[in-house]
């Protein structure tokens, strides 16, 4: 999905898809220049330092939304910009599963709250935490262990329009 809304907005950009399951890779080629099948920290290894504009994802929550943050954070460039989907609670408490860790060391310079619960699943059902968009913003950064951002809350969308219609890379 990521990858035709920003084919659409911006026709001209090289665009570079990281995706750890290797069944994604014929629906990526479609909207990215170059496509990578593997894990987030692999991405290192593969570009020169600092060569991203943007980096924008939804890694899946549980074990790599924390790597992604960080190798996503590595490859921007000075003034680059990292959007990731995750819970509305992360970063605000030390449970290791908030992920406070990765928000010390590179504070968010926003939060963007969805309005509502989404749904990530074909049948519509929602997942039971809602969501927000984190936003980092280098040039914002914030000396490490600070903990503030912005808060933005998003307008509320129709139910229909916070759940996957086809599945996603299949658009």
């Amino acid at each position: 999905v990521f990858g035709a809304v920003a084919r659409e907005l911006w026709p001209e950009a090289h665009l570079v898809a990281v995706e750890p399951r290797g069944a994604e890779f014929g629906n990526l080629c479609r909207h990215y220049n170059e496509v990578y099948t593997l894990r987030a920290e692999l991405l290192r290894e593969l570009v020169d330092p600092a060569p991203f504009d943007l980096v924008v994802g939804n890694p899946p929550w549980r074990n790599t939304w924390g790597d992604l943050a960080e190798v996503g954070w590595e490859v921007l460039v000075p003034a680059g910009r990292m959007l990731l989907l995750g819970p509305s609670s992360w970063g605000h408490s030390s449970e290791p599963a908030e992920r406070a860790d990765v928000f010390r060391r590179h504070c968010p310079a926003a939060q963007w709250r969805i309005h509502g619960r989404v749904a990530f699943r074909g049948s519509g059902a929602t997942d039971n935490r809602k969501c927000s968009w984190w936003v980092w913003h280098r040039e914002l950064a914030q000396p490490s262990g600070e903990l503030q951002w912005t808060v933005v809350a998003l307008p509320e969308l129709p139910v229909g329009d916070r759940r996957w219609k086809l599945r996603p890379g299949t658009e």
